[in-house]
């Protein structure tokens, strides 16, 4: 079992991210569309510390959001900023 570990970010990348791109993303393989829904259920349980935002996710999870952010590159920018 992979370990989860925090992907730290700005809480406008974390809104962002959530909102343009794990959001409206879809699948048409029942394991891609398992792993859609792993990683929106890892961002909505989203840690907050100070003026961060932590979520946790494994390298799987890590895969699936990289893929999604190699389409919308200027949105891939923002996990810089956290």
């Amino acid at each position: 079992m992979a370990a989860w570990e925090p992907l730290w970010m700005s809480p406008g990348a974390w809104e962002a991210i959530g909102d343009q791109v794990i959001g409206p993303a879809q699948a048409t393989d029942a394991a891609q569309r398992a792993s859609l829904e792993l990683l929106r259920a890892a961002w909505q349980d989203a840690r907050r510390e100070n003026d961060r935002v932590a979520v946790f996710i494994t390298p799987e999870l890590a895969a699936v959001l990289a893929d999604l952010l190699d389409r919308q590159p200027e949105l891939a920018a923002l996990l810089g900023t956290g």
